[in-house]
């Protein structure tokens, strides 16, 4: 099970990264709706952030109550999702700047006791705080960099943080289904071990996140040559033996949290930034997340 603490720490990053980009803003602008080409106002994204926190508080409550029921919610659309923004930014116009304010601040408490009531972390729950919290952070956070200084967003820098969220409570959940015993247990054909595969993906992430902390890819050819991959992969590799599981598996939720916070930092990311976080997010749990299926399967199957 994903350790609850862990989640609560990435979520007061992330809040504290937003505060910092916040306190820039001349309060005379916090009303001015340049900050997206719908024409939001800085506001209007706080009310917008504090709107989906809320949600997520609701969500969280009713799957601590036992009444939570996926299956039976209506289906999450466009549509729906653009319904509920419009609709948030048009009560964030009614309300003051103060009262925006205490509004995020409520429904972010929510959010947060609504997840440490929880007693186990669904798929379910991981995702509503995940994509309400830090991911949604690092979203605007990048909205309001790049307006400040004086241009507009990179649509593109969502569309990664969204697909980095949602896989990485797929990948990292069932890595954290696996028990840490059995992490050094090498696949039955010979493949690569949980603590190989979780290794391997923390140690391309903290390469990763150096490259876009300093706006750039990892690699100055691209494609990067097939050699020079397997090259460094056998380095990697190597640098794993005498890792410890538990040490692993923090080192790649702050390796996570950083190549998160340096793509959102960015007002304007470079095509190599976001080559690099992408190859290095949601593109590479997809390639290893069959594995550690597997090791899970093996793993309930051994205790069964």
């Amino acid at each position: 099970m994903p350790d609850p603490a862990r989640l609560l720490a990435e979520e007061e990053a992330g809040w504290s990264a937003l505060r910092q980009v916040l306190a820039k803003v001349d309060p005379s602008r916090w009303r001015e709706p340049t900050v997206t080409p719908e024409g939001w106002s800085v506001s209007d994204t706080v009310h917008h952030i504090g709107a989906w926190l809320d949600a997520c508080g609701e969500v969280l409550g009713s799957i601590a109550a036992g009444t939570r029921a996926p299956a039976g919610e209506p289906e999450e659309t466009s549509a729906s999702v653009n319904l509920f923004n419009s609709e948030h930014v048009s009560q964030a116009r009614a309300l003051s700047v103060e009262e925006v304010e205490r509004f995020v601040h409520d429904a972010r408490e929510r959010a947060r006791a609504g997840w440490s009531a929880l007693g186990v972390i669904t798929p379910d729950a991981w995702s509503w705080f995940e994509e309400s919290g830090p991911m949604h952070y690092a979203k605007h956070e990048h909205d309001l960099r790049a307006w400040i200084a004086g241009g507009r967003s990179d649509p593109e820098v969502g569309a990664l943080l969204q697909a980095d969220a949602e896989g990485w409570v797929g990948f990292a959940g069932t890595l954290d289904a696996i028990p840490l015993g059995a992490w050094q247990e090498p696949a039955p054909d010979g493949g690569w071990s949980p603590l190989l595969v979780a290794h391997h993906v923390l140690a391309w992430q903290a390469i990763a996140a150096e490259a876009v902390v300093e706006n750039r890819d990892w690699a100055t050819d691209v494609p990067v040559p097939e050699s020079l991959l397997a090259e460094e992969n056998a380095r990697l590799v190597s640098q794993a033996a005498g890792a410890q599981p538990q040490e692993v598996r923090i080192g790649l939720t702050e390796a996570h949290g950083r190549l998160r916070a340096a793509l959102a930092s960015h007002p304007v990311p470079s095509e190599g930034a976001k080559r690099a976080f992408r190859a290095n997010t949601a593109e590479h749990y997809a390639e290893h997340l069959g594995e550690l299926r597997a090791a899970a399967d093996r793993a309930v199957g051994a205790a069964g």
